[in-house]
């Protein structure tokens, strides 16, 4: 699933019959005045595993590396794929560089970044940000901890933040920490180590009031 706004959340659906299993999946929209979903495009890039999916400030949905499950052997892929919500048309662009799945995403202006994820042989460390004017992507400051703890990458305000927790269970994550990129230093800022725990279906961080949620950060007061 992959919120843009309020009103406009998104999902990948498989085929229910059993005979399509094989068939890539369709992007479907939720309806805001109901429960349903409407499939609004055919999932066109092939069949694929572990993609980074993010919903950018523009009408794209980027989908990042992942694994083809239908080649032998499975191979891990750098490409990057782009759907237009509003054209309703894919594009390819420029290629991650290094092959990953189940990698995390963010968005900011004109800007998307990726984290973390696996290349098929170890747990990555490097980020990179794709410039969507220029078409490139560009290495930034690696995470200092392995990515195998990284919970989530966001976006505020233009700020990158990485969400890392170093043990979980259903409702309690412990020793979990903000790290909030730098860009003019290029690097990584360790925050205080946090304890959350989860209230009907959010991350609530209990030492100083973020709460943590699947499509931001808010500082709040509790």
């Amino acid at each position: 699933m992959f919120v843009r706004s309020e009103d406009e959340i998104y999902a990948l659906a498989r085929h229910r019959d059993s005979s399509s299993l094989h068939l890539p999946p369709c992007i479907v929209k939720k309806k805001p005045e109901s429960s349903s979903w409407d499939c609004v495009a055919s999932f066109d890039v092939g069949v694929r595993e572990g993609m980074c999916v993010v919903c950018s400030d523009k009408p794209f949905i980027y989908f990042i590396g992942g694994i083809a499950v239908r080649v032998t052997p499975m191979m891990t892929l750098a490409a990057v794929d782009r759907y237009n919500l509003i054209s309703n048309t894919w594009d390819k662009i420029a290629d991650i560089q290094q092959p990953r799945s189940k990698a995390y995403g963010a968005a900011g202006p004109g800007k998307v970044f990726s984290a973390g994820g696996y290349n098929g042989t170890i747990d990555l460390e490097s980020c990179k940000v794709y410039h969507e004017a220029t078409n490139e992507w560009h290495f930034i400051a690696s995470l200092k901890k392995s990515s195998s703890c990284l919970s989530a990458l966001l976006c505020v305000d233009s700020n990158l933040h990485a969400l890392k927790s170093s043990s979980f269970s259903y409702r309690l994550k412990k020793n979990g920490a903000f790290a909030r990129y730098d860009p003019d230093r290029d690097e990584w800022e360790e925050k205080t180590p946090l304890l959350l725990i989860m209230i009907r279906g959010k991350w609530i961080e209990i030492s100083h009031g973020a709460i943590c949620c699947s499509v931001g950060v808010y500082n709040e007061c509790l």
